[in-house]
């Protein structure tokens, strides 16, 4: 699937990979970046792009308060992004919709490892896995194609078995972006300027935003606000991500929530695997892999 760049909520916690040789030294599927803001997403993330209808948060407007400093805004990103690393898991829900894509997203961010499944509108259904010190992915067979970018053989090849990646591979660390608690976090972080948003309501809780600074490469109108906990110590919540498009960037519009803070995430590596490097052998192979995406 080819098309304009989605923008940076639409592929936040996965997008499609790079694409990059099967050779003797494993360079192992990895995850490109999910935005065109940082190397993310669900998108991830990293390994792999974008169900149509975006989740309800009742966001309430801006009122008529002032936008706090940016030093402030600053100062509680800090304090947010530290209690929720401090929490050491949280459950994250993306749907993004950019033009004729759209994706849904549900991953469990641990400090260290993680899973997401990526279901897409167009019948892919991707899934990666980081358990220790491997990463994992799978798919349907629209997914391995379109969404992980294999050639079909090598699709057919692996069937529907996981793909492993171990973190001797150059390409782990893409592969697991986003996946893990950190990645999930720094994916989760506005970009550039920072004002902080007057009070409103997210979902019922009461809530202020971080609101970033987008640039026009990300299209028309970009907006993305972090919305976190007014009362009490601050824990990410919500985030909340549009652009009207334009100069290369489709329209789009991504809605995350974060929930399930501290749980224990149950995380076991899968037994019906195949490496990446075993992959190398196969003169399917010979094309190269497309690196699989992440997550938003």
């Amino acid at each position: 699937m080819h098309c304009d760049e989605p923008g940076p909520g639409a592929r936040r916690f996965a997008s499609r990979g790079q694409r990059l040789t099967v050779s003797s030294t494993p360079a192992a599927p990895g995850r490109a970046r999910a935005s065109r803001r940082r190397a993310r997403r669900l998108t991830a993330g990293g390994i792999g792009a974008l169900t149509a209808v975006l989740v309800a948060f009742g966001l309430g407007g801006a009122g008529g308060a002032q936008a706090k400093t940016a030093s402030s805004a600053a100062q509680l990103l800090r304090t947010a992004l530290a209690d929720a690393s401090a929490r050491g898991s949280v459950r994250v829900v993306e749907t993004a919709v950019a033009s004729k894509l759209s994706v849904t997203i549900v991953a469990d961010a641990a400090t260290n490892g993680g899973r997401q499944d990526i279901t897409h509108a167009g019948g892919e259904r991707a899934h990666v896995l980081v358990v220790g010190a491997t990463a994992y992915f799978s798919g349907n067979q629209a997914a391995l194609t379109g969404y992980f970018g294999l050639p079909a053989s090598v699709a057919h090849a692996v069937g529907n078995r996981w793909v492993s990646v171990p973190s001797s591979s150059s390409g782990y660390a893409q592969v697991a972006a986003n996946v893990t608690l950190a990645g999930a976090l720094k994916a989760l972080t506005p970009p550039g300027a920072l004002t902080e948003t007057a009070p409103t309501r997210v979902d019922g809780q009461a809530v202020v935003g971080i609101r970033g600074t987008l640039g026009s490469a990300e299209g028309k109108d970009a907006s993305d606000i972090l919305y976190v906990t007014s009362s009490g110590t601050p824990l990410p919540v919500a985030v909340s991500a549009s652009s009207k498009g334009g100069g290369g960037v489709q329209a789009f519009t991504s809605t995350i929530t974060l929930s399930s803070w501290g749980e224990h995430v149950a995380l076991r590596a899968p037994t019906n695997v195949i490496s990446a490097s075993k992959l190398q052998s196969s003169r399917a192979a010979t094309a190269g892999v497309q690196a699989p995406g992440a997550v938003r």
